[in-house]
């Protein structure tokens, strides 16, 4: 008789201790989804970051470019006009 009651509870315990397992192994199997989720989430926003850094760059040269042909524009126009006044 107290066999069964040693196996009884050792059986009781054990069932207990599976649940307990099982319980942490979900938690921690979610906490693993939320956290690829999230590391998908910031590999989104570097893609999407490192895209507008490269738009920004170009756009920037781009700019670089047009603002030394309009520097050379106005000192060609003002060596032109100081050249028309003496003229006058």
């Amino acid at each position: 008789m107290d066999v069964d009651i040693e196996l009884g509870a050792a059986s009781s315990m054990i069932t207990t201790t599976n649940k307990n397992i099982s319980t942490q192994i979900q938690e921690i199997c979610e906490t693993i989804n939320i956290l690829a989720s999230r590391i998908q989430t910031l590999n989104d926003d570097t893609q999407r970051l490192s895209s507008e850094s490269i738009r920004l760059q170009s756009s920037t040269e781009s700019l670089t470019q047009e603002f030394s042909s309009l520097k050379l524009s106005i000192q060609e126009q003002s060596s032109f006009l100081d050249g028309v006044k003496p003229n006058q």
